[in-house]
């Protein structure tokens, strides 16, 4: 009997993963389908909400937790669909990703960030307009005429040009 040719190099091996073993995670689904709705999940989560979940889970299995108290399944399930869910969003839904978000506001809004920031540049122009610090610079001590941030001071090219005008 001769056999058919298959090009099937470099395309991927389905009977590598353990069905069996995803059994929880198809159990929380169905119990996610009916607490919301099917692929509800599918509407977008941002993935910071996802890790989030999944630690969780994580942690309350590492203390010895076996099902969640919630849902009454295993934490292994709830795992491995936050899993499923995040290479979902990564896959399909980029614009769920939050991470830089999070981690450049450092949850803070963005009014708090920019009154921070202002009064950093206050400080560095207290600090530029001082005539000791201007002297020990190397410059000639030229105080400004006009009010803005990091104004012309110095006669002396040593003196870092000004980063906002």
């Amino acid at each position: 009997m001769e056999r058919a040719t298959r090009h099937n190099e470099g395309k991927l091996k389905w009977t590598l993963v353990s069905f069996e073993a995803l059994e929880p995670m198809v159990k929380v689904l169905e119990f996610g389908a009916k607490k919301y709705e099917i692929d509800n999940w599918k509407k977008g989560l941002y993935t910071t909400e996802i890790c989030e979940s999944m630690l969780r889970h994580i942690f309350a299995y590492l203390n010895g937790e076996n099902l969640d108290e919630d849902s009454g399944l295993s934490h292994i399930g709830h795992i491995q669909a936050n899993a499923m869910f995040l290479g979902y969003m990564d896959l399909k839904m980029p614009a769920f990703d939050d991470r830089r978000q999070v981690i450049a506001n450092i949850r803070l809004n963005d009014e708090y960030c920019k009154e921070f920031i202002k009064g950093l540049l206050k400080e560095k122009q207290a600090l530029y307009t001082e005539k000791t610090y201007v002297e020990s610079m190397g410059g000639a001590y030229n105080p400004p005429k006009d009010n803005r941030p990091f104004a012309p001071l110095f006669d002396n090219k040593k003196i870092p040009k000004p980063i906002i005008e």
